[in-house]
């Protein structure tokens, strides 16, 4: 229903019978002129002053929150607005809910809340990986194995992970590197925790297989 004579963000009651422009209370708003009620502020929004003409937009990193008071929409960003959970993020404003926060991916993994870009997320250091999207702490990623390691960074699977080549070893969990044989010690196999010492009347001068 509409009515003449009142600006965006003020509304005229017909149920009043009064020729006053009344300005939309907080928590409500009118985007066009001349109208008979306000509407409530969506999710993901709201309007901390009267006479509203558009309801703000909870900024990026924060995502909308039910009000239930009286049928309005939120008044405050305190009121309608709250962080984007651990492991997660928001690039865009106005985000109606928490499931439309964005995972941080596989690989990566975040213990803060409300942050507003990818790059925010923390990523696996090279000889880790994390297969889980939405990790929310450093523990989500895992080690490579013992006689294994891997330089790559922000690394999603195990399959990232090499095994140490003959003549190295490593008995590390988690390592981005393997460690060559003593002189005395060979290792001929591939993904090994230790070197082996030469067989009786035999030596090793440099790292071999």
């Amino acid at each position: 229903t509409s009515c003449e004579g009142c600006d965006p963000g003020k509304y005229k009651s017909a149920e009043e019978h009064s020729d006053e422009c009344v300005a939309c209370d907080p928590g409500r708003f009118n985007a066009a002129a001349n109208q008979a009620s306000c509407k409530s502020c969506l999710l993901g929004q709201f309007a901390p002053e009267n006479g509203t003409s558009i309801c703000s937009l909870c900024p990026r990193g924060k995502h909308g929150q039910v009000v239930s008071a009286d049928d309005r929409g939120a008044t405050s960003m305190a009121e309608g607005c709250r962080d984007c959970p651990e492991g997660t993020f928001s690039d865009v404003d106005g985000l109606k809910s928490k499931d439309k926060c964005k995972e941080c991916a596989a690989g990566f993994w975040s213990n803060a809340t409300g942050i507003d870009r990818q790059s925010l997320c923390e990523l696996c250091a090279a000889g880790k990986y994390s297969p889980a999207p939405r990790a929310t702490s450093e523990s989500f990623c895992h080690g490579c194995n013992p006689g294994y390691f891997s330089v790559v960074v922000a690394a999603s699977s195990a399959s990232t992970c090499r095994g140490c080549p003959s003549g190295f070893a490593q008995e590390n969990d988690g390592s981005v590197y393997c460690l060559p044989c003593q002189p005395g010690y060979v290792q001929p196999g591939n993904g090994s925790m230790s070197c082996v010492a030469c067989k009786r009347n035999t030596f090793a001068s440099a790292p071999k297989s």
